[in-house]
């Protein structure tokens, strides 16, 4: 990925997270540090993958220099009770996972399921379960 597409990604992604609407006033949010990279933005601590539909806002903190923009991220915090995970729809079914050997996608039974803003090879997207 050359330098300009992926400055021109991390834009649109975190045009898409300004433009997201406030979270309900029920759902409280953290406050976390974060690096913009690529389509993806990872929490700096613990490289876990913050989903769009939880991210609230992005605040620019370094720029970026070849590593991804470094920022502070607000972000929804889970429900009690419940999980935002990262999910898939195959076959009029929602999994979570991946095919590298030797996992397997698992069916999940989503309570609510929330599309991506962009959409490359089918549905992909968050789903909320049950814990």
């Amino acid at each position: 990925m050359t330098n300009t597409s992926h400055r021109i990604t991390v834009l649109t992604l975190l045009t898409i997270v300004a433009t997201a609407s406030v979270p309900a006033l029920a759902e409280e949010t953290y406050n976390a540090r974060c690096l913009a990279a690529g389509d993806s933005i990872s929490l700096t601590g613990t490289g876990e993958i913050v989903l769009e539909q939880r991210l609230v806002t992005f605040k620019l903190v370094e720029p970026d220099k070849g590593m991804g923009s470094k920022g502070i991220c607000v972000i929804k915090k889970d429900p009690p009770g419940f999980k935002w995970i990262e999910c898939q729809k195959e076959n009029g079914m929602y999994v979570t996972g991946n095919y590298q050997y030797p996992t397997r996608p698992t069916r999940i039974k989503p309570v609510q399921a929330v599309a991506n803003s962009v959409l490359y090879r089918g549905w992909s997207g968050a789903c909320k379960v049950k814990l």
